[in-house]
């Protein structure tokens, strides 16, 4: 019995210190310069943004968003881009945020436009995937499904990751808020 509980003690201090390590994990550095500037401390930071539009999709919902950010000390020292939030309210709900670089609009635009037009000959293998991924953790993946059709998901961050599947044809609605939100910086 002494052991039993010997054992029980060191497994349930293993486990907590576990815990505790994975709560002490240092936080994901930003990939964007957008990231960076927000995360900026010792200054106050303005956030400005504009709601662009949302797609809605089996009750989810992704939101796409113009935003700038300036130093309040240095207002001539701005970053632009786009902030992408998908919020996945089915089984386990989450709701996450991935921010474009204005410098990385023109590039997404091309990843939505190839992305949208592939078919299923894109390789002779029986299934396939298409991604695109920005640095900001914001994927758009095509793939075949069981009845031989394309189907869409998207997915913003890295730990918790929201994902909502939508429509093909919504994918050229996204294309066209990425740029609305583009030129409203």
């Amino acid at each position: 019995m002494k052991k039993l509980t010997l054992a029980a003690t060191f497994l349930l201090s293993f486990g907590f210190n576990s815990l505790a390590m994975a709560n002490d994990a240092p936080a994901e550095k930003p990939s964007t310069k957008v990231e960076q500037f927000s995360a900026k401390t010792g200054a106050v930071i303005i956030k400005g943004f504009t709601e662009i539009g949302v797609i809605n999709s089996r009750g989810n919902t992704l939101e796409v968003s113009s935003v700038e950010f300036f130093d309040a000390g240095s207002p001539n020292n701005i970053v632009k881009g786009v902030a992408i939030r998908v919020e996945q309210k089915t089984r386990f709900e989450r709701s996450n945020t991935s921010f474009i670089d204005f410098d990385e609009i023109d590039s997404l635009i091309k990843g939505i436009d190839y992305i949208s037009k592939i078919k299923s000959d894109a390789t002779k293998q029986q299934n396939f995937e298409a991604k695109y991924k920005t640095k900001g953790s914001f994927e758009i993946i095509v793939f075949n499904n069981s009845q031989g059709g394309l189907s869409a998901m998207v997915a913003s961050g890295n730990i918790g990751k929201a994902s909502i599947f939508i429509d093909m044809t919504d994918l050229e609605k996204l294309r066209q808020l990425v740029l609305d939100a583009k030129a409203k910086l």
